[in-house]
């Protein structure tokens, strides 16, 4: 490893000379750019630049051809991609989460053959992917595929080619709200993908208006671990596919601004973390959000809402006020609720008054408060 975190970054020429075979070389240089003269290294598997302030990266890269393993995040001043970056045949990994400013991918990226984790979130300049993506259909992980707002952009990679992507486990798909219509998310059968676990989709752009139709078509397959949905924007959060993924572990839902109520979370029996952010027209949420009316009516036995839930948080929820489950037995039947639940975080909730009875009762629950003044005092008097 090389670092540096003072005013002036220098390699001495001794390691050049000493260094001719080094497989893993990790540089951290926080304020300057390296200026790691690439060449001397032609036995490298792995490279991390993290955190470099890299400005461009060296087209010498290409020497590199063993190169496995390329980190290149949190390099803000990063702006391209040279083309030589795709003559790394054998590369498998490339990082460049949170480059802040890279505008586009080079063209050549469908050379990359042999990738497998192209983890490129929150790259927010990107707008559209190459064409020569399509090639890389042995990709296990795809950070985001951005859907550009140009259709007829011969240089864009259309979604449709991710039907072709069938050893996904991790992807996010966003620009979804640039579809004018659904037939082409149809054919990303996101159902018959088997191996994925994590799932992120976003909508963001607002072209095609019936988000509810868009999201019921997204309909991934059960063996789904992790999703997120962002900007979406229907009334209804909770499509027909939701109670089909029963291996459903985490969920987070966001920026979700048309929609009053939450949806019934409760119940997705296999739940372990949920958060809920900027949902700033839900002003209460009530028994629906457990998900146990109708079983509730027509049970004799218990019913448990959110049974494996350990994490809930609500986070910057301006115009919620009240909470209350309002539970009431209805012939007998035990209700049981977050059974599980070990930390509760609320933040930014500053019209929330209460928590319901039922949490206030659990004395091994960790609650973390910050931004809800009237919850604070409510605690504090009570």
């Amino acid at each position: 490893m090389i670092k540096n975190i003072g005013n002036k970054f220098s390699c001495p020429s001794s390691f050049y000379t000493k260094s001719t075979f080094l497989r893993t070389l990790v540089i951290e240089s926080y304020f300057h750019d390296p200026k790691i003269a690439l060449s001397k290294f032609p036995c490298l598997r792995s490279l991390n630049l993290g955190f470099c302030s890299i400005k461009e990266v060296p087209i010498e890269i290409r020497k590199c051809i063993h190169l496995r393993y390329l980190n290149l995040s949190c390099n803000f001043d990063l702006e391209e991609l040279p083309e030589a970056l795709c003559e790394l045949c054998n590369l498998q990994t490339l990082d460049i989460t949170a480059c802040m400013n890279l505008k586009k991918l080079p063209h050549g990226l469908g050379n990359l053959i042999n990738l497998r984790h192209f983890l490129n979130w929150r790259v927010f300049k990107i707008t559209y992917m190459p064409k020569s993506l399509q090639r890389l259909t042995g990709l296990l992980s795809l950070g985001e595929f951005y859907i550009s707002k140009d259709r007829f952009n011969r240089k864009t990679c259309s979604v449709e080619c991710l039907k072709n992507f069938k050893h996904l486990r991790k992807i996010a798909i966003t620009g979804l709200g640039n579809l004018r219509g659904v037939d082409k998310v149809k054919g990303i059968e996101l159902n018959n993908k088997k191996n994925l676990r994590e799932l992120g989709l976003g909508f963001f752009e607002t072209m095609n208006e019936d988000h509810e139709e868009l999201l019921e078509t997204l309909q991934p397959h059960p063996n789904l671990e992790s999703l997120w949905l962002r900007d979406y924007r229907g009334n209804n959060m909770f499509p027909n596919w939701m109670m089909s993924l029963t291996n459903l572990r985490k969920l987070l839902l966001g920026e979700c601004i048309k929609c009053e109520h939450l949806p019934p979370l409760g119940k997705l029996s296999s739940l372990e973390i949920l958060q809920i952010e900027d949902m700033n027209d839900v002003v209460r949420v009530g028994i629906e959000f457990l998900g146990i009316e109708s079983e509730v009516a027509l049970s004799s036995s218990s019913v448990i809402a959110f049974p494996k839930l350990k994490f809930l948080s609500f986070t910057m929820m301006k115009k919620w006020e009240e909470w209350d489950f309002e539970i009431t037995n209805r012939g007998g039947e035990d209700i049981i609720v977050m059974p599980s639940l070990k930390t509760l975080q609320l933040l930014v909730c500053p019209k929330l008054k209460s928590l319901p009875n039922h949490l206030c009762q659990m004395t091994t629950l960790k609650v973390e408060i910050d931004g809800c003044p009237l919850l604070v005092q409510q605690r504090t008097h009570s």
